[in-house]
């Protein structure tokens, strides 16, 4: 789509960070975690809770400075809810889970500014249909050369 300016359309911004009403949820809801730190270069530490209630399994994984970098929910070992996020707090995708725990349905992925870098539909964990890209500036992106 062209702007009155002639210009292509730039992909919006979407602020999402890191759910703190959820996060209260577990903290609140859960036994006291069990804590294993990893030291790997992307995830420092892992927090394990335990919903005392439903028995959901909540996974936080942190950086080695103490930031959420992603976070995991499952119940009866299917995954409930999973992100994954920048060091600032903003969501990397936004995936839909089916009542088994796969990828099907609407995706968004962004940027680290919240600018959405591509959306498209997934079925089974996997790319379909057309899926829009953008590059940093939010405007469309050119398909590789291959």
């Amino acid at each position: 789509m062209l702007t009155a300016c002639g210009q292509p359309e730039q992909s919006k911004i979407e602020i999402n960070k890191i759910d703190s009403m959820r996060l209260k949820h577990v903290w609140e809801s859960s036994d006291k975690p069990r804590i294993d730190t990893l030291r790997r270069s992307d995830f420092y530490i892992s927090e394990n809770y335990i919903a005392r209630a439903d028995s959901t399994t909540t996974v936080i994984l942190k950086d080695s400075i103490g930031h959420i970098v992603a976070m995991r929910q499952t119940r009866k070992g299917i995954n409930v809810f999973v992100a994954e996020y920048y060091p600032n707090g903003q969501l990397k995708g936004k995936v839909t889970l089916t009542d088994s725990g796969i990828d099907t349905g609407p995706a968004t992925y962004y940027y680290e500014d919240g600018r959405v870098r591509s959306e498209g539909e997934l079925r089974d964990g996997s790319r379909v249909g057309t899926w829009k890209d953008y590059d940093r500036e939010g405007f469309p992106a050119k398909p590789d050369n291959k």
